[in-house]
């Protein structure tokens, strides 16, 4: 198993602001993120933005942290013009460094 790092898995959920249920799930080899999954009874339009989202935040290092995720994430919902509905990008930058303690 040189060169290869064990994967560790993150969660983290909580009823939003407005009401809505988020969750974060994650998987990062202790330096970067390898995958991301958000799931919830939230709506963002357009839909395909949340797997850009999800897709965008692979390799980004840990370390980089809430306020980076959220540049990353406000970044690609800009690029897509994409509403959150019942949610924020602040709560998935939240939810994301929750998932990583």
């Amino acid at each position: 198993m040189i060169g290869q790092r064990e994967l560790l898995q993150g969660f983290s959920e909580r009823k939003v602001k407005g009401g809505k249920l988020v969750r974060v799930r994650l998987i990062h080899d202790g330096e970067t993120i390898r995958s991301v999954r958000i799931t919830g009874d939230f709506l963002l339009h357009p839909e395909e933005t949340l797997v850009d989202i999800e897709m965008g935040l692979f390799g980004i290092p840990l370390d980089k942290g809430r306020d980076f995720f959220l540049e990353v994430v406000n970044g690609i919902a800009a690029e897509r013009n994409a509403q959150f509905i019942g949610f924020s990008a602040e709560d998935i930058a939240d939810l994301l460094e929750e998932a990583l303690i």
